[in-house]
């Protein structure tokens, strides 16, 4: 019966969307230094990494926002906070940093400098503790 009540406890919208996270920037970065596929010596070795992490972070949380957006957009006002998860009178700056996040993505790819891809880093952990702390509906006790 424990086990029932622990696992109706787990916040949803938040544990799948880490759990992907993890996995996909972990095989990411697996990929990328299983490859060579990147400039020898450290920096080389330090901005494939760091472009990896980017690459998995964005699509991941990009994918997560903008199916969140979609369920509270099309779904009935008294419960799209219940059915989307993000609180609802923030959904214009949700909408605004995602816009944001997405231009930072184009500059770095555009871009692809060493200080460009260490923006989009400080960039990407902005979105993410955004994504936990501003975005979501915190769960009631």
């Amino acid at each position: 019966m424990e086990n029932d009540e622990d696992v109706k406890g787990i916040n949803w919208l938040i544990g799948i969307p880490v759990v992907l996270w993890i996995g996909i920037t972990f095989l990411g970065i697996l990929k990328v230094l299983l490859s060579g596929s990147f400039e020898p010596g450290i920096k080389g070795v330090t901005v494939a990494i760091i472009n990896t992490f980017n690459s998995c972070t964005f699509s991941t949380f990009i994918s997560v926002i903008a199916c969140m957006l979609y369920q509270y957009l099309t779904t009935d006002k008294e419960k799209r906070a219940e059915v989307s998860g993000l609180v609802m009178g923030r959904v214009p700056a949700i909408i605004i940093l995602t816009i944001v996040y997405g231009g930072a993505a184009i500059l770095d790819a555009a871009i692809n400098h060493l200080i460009m891809t260490i923006i989009f880093l400080v960039i990407n952990i902005i979105y993410v503790i955004c994504f936990f702390k501003l975005f979501l509906v915190k769960k009631q006790k």
